[in-house]
């Protein structure tokens, strides 16, 4: 898949041929020094939740339960990254209480 967006929103035309010609763009900055600082300890925190045998990819759809996952997850800046890759018609699977169901960005 070549991405062809006239107008990228975050990233970069070199970040969009990296992403095109190698499968992957790399660095991609999105979060200041001092909200990466923030994002740690609240992951530090939503770890704490897990039962002793969990490992960490268990927080897999929390953000339908967890307020500052679903902010990330929702995160404009993160959300252009994948629009510019995908364009702006994509979905997000996720599991709510057993169930799945499509939430539509």
């Amino acid at each position: 898949m070549t991405n062809v967006a006239s107008k990228p929103k975050f990233l970069t035309r070199e970040q969009l041929h990296q992403f095109n010609t190698e499968g992957y763009c790399s660095p991609v900055d999105i979060f200041t020094q001092d909200e990466v600082a923030e994002l740690t300890r609240n992951l530090a925190r939503v770890l704490t939740l897990l039962e002793p045998h969990e490992l960490s990819y268990s927080i897999c759809c929390w953000e339908q339960s967890n307020d500052w996952l679903y902010d990330l997850v929702m995160e404009p800046r993160i959300l252009d990254c994948v629009e510019d890759i995908l364009g702006p018609d994509f979905y997000q699977w996720t599991r709510m209480t057993g169930h799945s169901f499509r939430a539509t960005f």
